[in-house]
Protein backbone atom coordinates (compact mmCIF):
# COMPACT_ATOMS: atom_id res chain seq x y z
CA UNK A 1 0.00 0.00 0.00
CA UNK A 2 0.74 3.45 -0.58
CA UNK A 3 -0.55 4.36 2.93
CA UNK A 4 -0.68 7.95 1.99
CA UNK A 5 -0.20 10.52 5.04
CA UNK A 6 -3.20 11.28 7.24
CA UNK A 7 -1.78 15.04 7.46
CA UNK A 8 -1.15 14.88 11.10
CA UNK A 9 -4.72 13.75 11.65
CA UNK A 10 -6.23 16.41 9.09
CA UNK A 11 -4.50 19.41 10.40
CA UNK A 12 -5.54 22.53 8.68
CA UNK A 13 -2.17 24.19 8.46
CA UNK A 14 -0.72 20.48 7.85
CA UNK A 15 -3.30 20.57 5.28
CA UNK A 16 -2.72 23.80 3.55
CA UNK A 17 1.34 23.55 3.48
CA UNK A 18 1.48 19.88 1.95
CA UNK A 19 -1.23 20.91 -0.87
CA UNK A 20 1.06 23.78 -1.44
CA UNK A 21 4.28 22.50 -1.50
CA UNK A 22 4.61 18.74 -1.75
CA UNK A 23 5.52 18.06 -5.18
CA UNK A 24 2.79 15.27 -5.16
CA UNK A 25 0.24 17.75 -5.06
CA UNK A 26 1.31 19.18 -8.06
CA UNK A 27 2.55 16.72 -10.12
CA UNK A 28 0.19 13.69 -9.94
CA UNK A 29 -3.34 12.99 -11.13
CA UNK A 30 -5.74 10.75 -9.62
CA UNK A 31 -8.78 9.13 -10.46
CA UNK A 32 -11.64 8.15 -7.61
CA UNK A 33 -11.92 4.53 -9.84
CA UNK A 34 -8.94 2.94 -7.96
CA UNK A 35 -10.10 -0.52 -9.56
CA UNK A 36 -10.09 1.24 -13.05
CA UNK A 37 -8.85 4.81 -13.15
CA UNK A 38 -9.09 4.94 -16.89
CA UNK A 39 -13.30 5.20 -16.68
CA UNK A 40 -13.31 8.80 -14.87
CA UNK A 41 -11.07 11.92 -15.50
CA UNK A 42 -7.84 12.04 -13.97
CA UNK A 43 -7.82 15.34 -11.74
CA UNK A 44 -4.62 16.54 -9.70
CA UNK A 45 -4.11 15.34 -6.65
CA UNK A 46 -5.92 16.99 -3.36
CA UNK A 47 -5.36 16.30 0.30
CA UNK A 48 -9.07 15.15 0.47
CA UNK A 49 -8.02 12.33 -1.69
CA UNK A 50 -4.60 11.30 0.12
CA UNK A 51 -7.07 11.25 3.37
CA UNK A 52 -9.68 8.80 1.38
CA UNK A 53 -6.83 6.75 0.58
CA UNK A 54 -5.31 6.69 4.18
CA UNK A 55 -8.16 5.62 6.10
CA UNK A 56 -8.58 2.49 3.05
CA UNK A 57 -5.53 1.72 3.69
CA UNK A 58 -6.18 1.93 7.46
CA UNK A 59 -8.46 -0.62 7.27
CA UNK A 60 -6.57 -2.91 5.30
CA UNK A 61 -4.12 -3.04 7.68
CA UNK A 62 -6.26 -3.48 10.66
CA UNK A 63 -7.46 -6.66 8.36
CA UNK A 64 -3.58 -7.62 7.98
CA UNK A 65 -2.87 -7.10 11.35
CA UNK A 66 -5.06 -9.85 12.45
CA UNK A 67 -2.87 -12.45 10.90
CA UNK A 68 -0.79 -15.00 12.93
CA UNK A 69 3.17 -14.80 12.95
CA UNK A 70 5.60 -12.15 11.75
CA UNK A 71 4.52 -9.87 9.52
CA UNK A 72 6.12 -7.32 6.99
CA UNK A 73 4.45 -4.32 5.89
CA UNK A 74 5.66 -2.28 2.62
CA UNK A 75 4.66 0.99 2.06
CA UNK A 76 5.77 4.54 0.57
CA UNK A 77 4.37 6.33 3.99
CA UNK A 78 6.26 6.17 7.25
CA UNK A 79 3.92 4.13 9.36
CA UNK A 80 3.87 6.58 12.42
CA UNK A 81 5.34 10.48 13.22
CA UNK A 82 7.90 8.73 15.64
CA UNK A 83 9.85 6.89 12.65
CA UNK A 84 10.55 10.39 11.54
CA UNK A 85 14.29 11.34 11.72
CA UNK A 86 14.04 14.39 9.73
CA UNK A 87 11.21 16.52 11.92
CA UNK A 88 11.55 19.46 10.49
CA UNK A 89 7.71 21.70 10.43
CA UNK A 90 4.35 21.28 9.19
CA UNK A 91 6.01 19.19 5.94
CA UNK A 92 6.78 16.26 8.23
CA UNK A 93 3.61 15.23 8.73
CA UNK A 94 3.60 14.50 5.15
CA UNK A 95 6.11 12.02 5.24
CA UNK A 96 3.90 9.87 8.17
CA UNK A 97 1.29 9.06 9.95
CA UNK A 98 -0.11 9.95 13.33
CA UNK A 99 -2.40 7.91 15.60
CA UNK A 100 -1.05 4.59 14.46
CA UNK A 101 -0.89 2.20 17.24
CA UNK A 102 2.13 0.26 16.64
CA UNK A 103 2.31 -1.29 20.90
CA UNK A 104 -1.03 -3.50 20.57
CA UNK A 105 -0.21 -5.09 17.06
CA UNK A 106 1.64 -7.87 16.18
CA UNK A 107 5.60 -7.76 15.71
CA UNK A 108 6.26 -6.67 12.68
CA UNK A 109 8.73 -5.10 10.46
CA UNK A 110 7.36 -2.28 8.57
CA UNK A 111 9.55 -0.86 5.28
CA UNK A 112 8.84 2.02 4.24
CA UNK A 113 10.28 5.21 1.63
CA UNK A 114 9.20 8.75 0.92
CA UNK A 115 12.63 9.64 3.00
CA UNK A 116 15.68 10.75 2.10
CA UNK A 117 17.76 8.51 4.54
CA UNK A 118 18.24 5.34 5.20
CA UNK A 119 17.58 4.41 9.36
CA UNK A 120 16.41 1.67 10.75
CA UNK A 121 14.66 1.65 14.73
CA UNK A 122 12.26 0.64 16.68
CA UNK A 123 8.54 1.68 17.60
CA UNK A 124 6.37 -0.35 19.78
CA UNK A 125 6.36 -3.84 18.24
CA UNK A 126 7.08 -2.53 14.69
CA UNK A 127 10.50 -2.46 13.65
CA UNK A 128 11.38 -0.01 10.61
CA UNK A 129 13.54 0.17 7.85
CA UNK A 130 13.96 2.55 5.13
CA UNK A 131 16.96 2.64 2.39
CA UNK A 132 15.65 5.04 0.20
CA UNK A 133 17.02 5.35 -3.01
CA UNK A 134 15.95 8.61 -4.05
CA UNK A 135 15.32 10.40 -7.49
CA UNK A 136 17.88 11.70 -10.15
CA UNK A 137 19.72 14.59 -9.43
CA UNK A 138 18.53 13.83 -5.29
CA UNK A 139 19.74 10.59 -4.36
CA UNK A 140 20.39 9.78 -0.95
CA UNK A 141 23.70 9.93 0.77
CA UNK A 142 23.55 6.33 2.38
CA UNK A 143 21.48 4.39 0.03
CA UNK A 144 22.78 0.86 0.11
CA UNK A 145 21.89 -1.32 -3.09
CA UNK A 146 22.01 -4.83 -1.67
CA UNK A 147 19.76 -4.26 1.41
CA UNK A 148 18.98 -6.81 3.55
CA UNK A 149 17.28 -6.80 6.77
CA UNK A 150 16.86 -9.67 8.72
CA UNK A 151 13.55 -10.47 10.68
CA UNK A 152 13.83 -11.47 14.79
Amino acid sequence: ATFWTDLRNKHPEVVWDTQRYMTEYQCVKFSEDRYNPYNLPATKLRAADTLNENHYARQKLQEFFKQEGRLIVLTHMAPDYDTCTEQHDNLSFAYSNTNINLYDVPKHDWIYGHMHSRHEGQVGNCTHHRNPRGYVGYEAHNFTQSFEFKQL
